[in-house]
């Protein structure tokens, strides 16, 4: 990547060119050199782009406007740019894009190009995007039509309707609960790395009640060396 892709530039720079420089470059460029159009192979969406030009050479050569490819097409008479039919850039904003170039064509664009709204219909379209939709209360599938209702007696909140409603999409039926036996594994797995030891087997309930209803669990499931230091360890 050239060096002067990697360069930052200062606050000031950056706000001349979102003012001065990067609406010229979307009225009078973007359109053959941007949005996925890239006549010429030349690309003025992006800083290293812009830098690495197209099949004539480089679109910008900061510090000199006379190798830029983009001030030679525009004030070329026979051929310039943009094309014949359309709107000519200004002699002013000519005058400006050479005074840019000559201060080192300071740009703040990085990454990848970014759509450019350019239009009223480019207006409309992004208000039709998600990010800007008003926040609805979502319709919740119906229990009784999930499964023809054969199962709603899994449903326990809302968002186990949704889960359902798509596990019927993938016609896929829910595992059913767990034994106590299943959660004491997953609860030793959790507290200690390994799986419940036989003799522990006393203290199932103490593991399984926390999990099944809303009673305190017992002393005794904290007993231990190794439930103590992995409490403690999980606290620090």
């Amino acid at each position: 990547m050239p060096l002067q892709a990697q360069q930052k530039i200062s606050a000031a720079d950056q706000q001349y060119f979102e003012a001065k420089i990067r609406p010229i470059l979307i009225d009078y460029c973007y359109e053959c050199h941007g949005d996925g159009a890239t006549k010429g192979s030349l690309d003025l969406t992006t800083k290293k782009a812009s830098l690495e030009g197209g099949q004539a050479g480089p679109g910008i050569v900061p510090n000199d406007p006379g190798k830029s490819w983009v001030i030679k097409r525009i004030k070329d008479l026979g051929d310039p740019m943009p094309p014949a039919g359309k709107d000519e850039v200004p002699e002013a904003l000519v005058s400006e894009l050479e005074s840019w170039i000559r201060r080192g064509a300071p740009d703040p664009r990085t990454g990848k190009s970014a759509g450019v709204i350019k239009s009223e219909q480019d207006k409309e379209k992004a208000k039709n995007h998600w990010a800007f939709q008003k926040v609805k209360s979502p319709i919740i599938p119906s229990a009784d039509l999930i499964f023809s209702g054969k199962l709603k007696g899994w449903i326990k909140t809302p968002i186990d309707a949704y889960i359902l409603s798509k596990l019927e999409e993938q016609n896929i039926v829910p595992s059913p609960p767990a034994d106590k036996w299943s959660l004491l594994r997953r609860v030793s797995f959790d507290l200690t790395g390994l799986p419940p030891s036989y003799c522990r087997e006393g203290h199932m309930a103490d593991l399984v009640v926390p999990l099944n209803s809303p009673a305190p669990p017992s002393p005794s499931l904290y007993s231990g060396n190794r439930h103590g230091r992995k409490i403690k360890m999980a606290s620090v």
